[in-house]
């Protein structure tokens, strides 16, 4: 049995699923793991005690573990992941260009997109990013901004719903727009390469799907500083750090954005290459079999 999506004060049960399986599994996925309640730490490890194996989305997450929870050390972990749909997606979709995708998807096709984020949670600070751009009027009137709010917390989506509407009002244009609808891959393909840069301004992160698609989309990445992207694919061609929001208005005057661009275009092989070998199902179905048939 591969446990997939456990809360952390629900996983006490391990022993108990144990005493019917003969192999159980743990994934770590996203950055739950590094922002989880540590009072709830001793129902954690007594779960982990139980596992055949600890797996994790990248070797960040499983290093966390293993620190916090030295016992783990001895048992057999591993680095895998999900493989994602919309890399393939991409490849289908070909040399279609980011002004048509913007026009297939509903938005104007004059304006570049940035999007701010990519799900409804607090530690995304979304809401901080509209607060900020909205008073950027040297910035707002060359982008339009889309806040993806499709998952996640219903109580954020509505709250960065208000903010984007109060948004549009103070600066006098419809260029704030929530994303709601939930996307299959085909869509979400065109999402990214409509997507000139994204903002990642989350207090954590893994190295999300998202981060990945944009970047195998030939777009760019503004990360913050804190997240632990240093050795994944794109960095420092298609992803950047910035210390501050302000560093962000930088990045996106038109002339550091062109160069940018030609940047992340030049490293695109390398990056899709990179990208493909660790998180399309091509280069991950073989580990996962390995994960689920190992000592059965």
């Amino acid at each position: 049995m591969v446990i997939h999506s456990l809360g952390l004060d629900l996983f006490w049960i391990a022993p108990l699923l144990k005493r019917h399986f003969k192999r159980v599994v743990g994934l770590a996925y996203g950055s739950d793991i590094l922002l989880r309640q540590k009072r709830l730490d001793k129902l954690l490890g007594r779960g982990l005690r139980h596992l055949d194996c600890v797996a994790a989305t990248n070797a960040n997450v499983r290093d966390a573990i293993l620190k916090d929870f030295p016992f783990v050390v001895g048992k057999e972990s591993r680095v895998i992941r999900f493989g994602l749909s919309v890399f393939d997606a991409l490849e289908k979709i070909g040399a279609k260009s980011a002004a048509e995708a913007r026009v297939k998807l509903g938005y104007n096709a004059d304006k570049p997109i940035i999007c701010l984020g990519y799900s409804a949670s607090i530690g995304q600070r979304q809401r901080d990013l509209i607060a900020f751009f909205a008073e950027q009027a040297e910035v707002v009137g060359n982008y339009q901004f889309v806040v993806p709010v499709q998952y996640g917390s219903p109580e954020v989506r509505r709250a960065v719903e208000r903010d984007c509407q109060m948004a549009n009002l103070k600066v006098g244009a419809e260029i704030f727009h929530p994303l709601s609808e939930f996307h299959g891959p085909e869509t979400s393909a065109l999402m990214r390469l409509a997507t000139t840069v994204l903002i990642n301004h989350s207090v954590s992160d893994a190295f999300s799907g998202t981060v990945q698609e944009t970047v195998y989309a030939g777009n760019m990445v503004l990360a913050a500083s804190h997240l632990p992207y240093g050795n994944m694919p794109g960095f420092e061609t298609a992803i950047k750090p910035y210390d501050n929001l302000q560093e962000c208005v930088s990045a996106l005057h038109p002339d550091f954005l062109s160069h940018w661009k030609a940047t992340a275009e030049a490293a695109l092989p390398k990056n899709r290459y990179d990208l493909r070998k660790t998180s399309s199902w091509d280069g991950v179905i073989d580990d996962w079999f390995t994960l689920i048939n190992v000592n059965t």
